[in-house]
């Protein structure tokens, strides 16, 4: 089991560029264990919630996504990566995994559910999914919990890293107590089985962060609010989910890049 001043706790709802934030984190020397939403097998029945919290706290190696992988300055690092929704049960003992500051990874939640809508119609599943698994409400509690009990956290919005990764990327590694360099940056592509996802029945969700080679420009332009269905009070959920992400990205937490000064004064 790795120490808790070894791990480091990724969470966000889905959708919010939390797996390429992990693929970038993976690339740090001192980290050469990871565990890949460890939860969803509990959702599916397929794992206990005991056995899930134990492949949290022991991950597996980093050496077959990495080339080159050895153990850093920081010892045998675990990056954890979850969903809100699917770590909220566990949430309390997430937390006592890690004595480093949460990272929550986020998007505009328009972008988010449409996404998570498109990927559900490409695996041939109904589009319209219950409001819970949007994992905003999840996120809500759990920054709120962080911040009533002084416990370090930060947010990071994907779609400002995958708009900046220059500026963006040193401040996420920086919050972690982690070096940075551009060669964090780059990285090759993966197979499922190789990325911890083996060959289940949602590996379509997570093509294009295997296929990657580095952080690209957004793809994806935002819809409107009207777009969304009144089905199971889809629209009114994301309407919600939007005053929330408002009042996070205000978070004196959120990652932002500094204002460059006018050389000119």
């Amino acid at each position: 089991m790795t120490s808790p001043q070894n791990t480091l706790l990724v969470l966000s709802p889905p959708r919010s560029c939390s797996t390429l934030i992990a693929r970038m984190l993976w690339q740090h020397p001192a980290l050469t264990r990871y565990a890949m939403e460890p939860f969803d097998a509990v959702g599916t029945g397929e794992v206990s919630s005991e056995d899930a919290l134990r492949a949290a706290a022991t991950g597996r190696p980093l050496s077959a996504l990495v080339d080159g992988k050895e153990c850093g300055s920081m010892g045998d690092g675990l990056l954890i990566k979850e969903i809100t929704y699917q770590a909220d049960p566990y949430f309390e003992a997430l937390l006592g995994l890690t004595a480093r500051p949460v990272l929550f990874a986020m998007r505009d939640p328009r972008m988010t559910v449409r996404s998570r809508m498109r990927k559900f119609r490409e695996g041939g599943l109904p589009a319209i999914f219950p409001t819970e698994e949007t994992g905003w409400r999840a996120l809500h509690r759990q920054v709120g919990v962080c911040a009533s009990r002084g416990i370090p956290y930060a947010l990071v919005d994907g779609t400002l890293l995958q708009s900046d990764p220059a500026r963006m990327a040193p401040l996420v590694f920086q919050t972690l107590n982690l070096d940075f360099s551009e060669s964090l940056l780059s990285w090759q592509p993966v197979t499922a089985a190789e990325f911890g996802v083996g060959q289940g029945a949602h590996d379509y969700f997570f093509d294009q962060a295997m296929d990657s080679r580095g952080i690209d420009p957004p793809r994806d332009e935002t819809p409107d609010l009207e777009s969304f269905p009144l089905e199971g009070g889809l629209r009114a959920h994301v309407r919600e989910c939007l005053q929330w992400y408002a009042e996070l990205s205000e978070d004196d937490h959120c990652l932002r890049p500094k204002v460059r000064a006018d050389a000119e004064g």
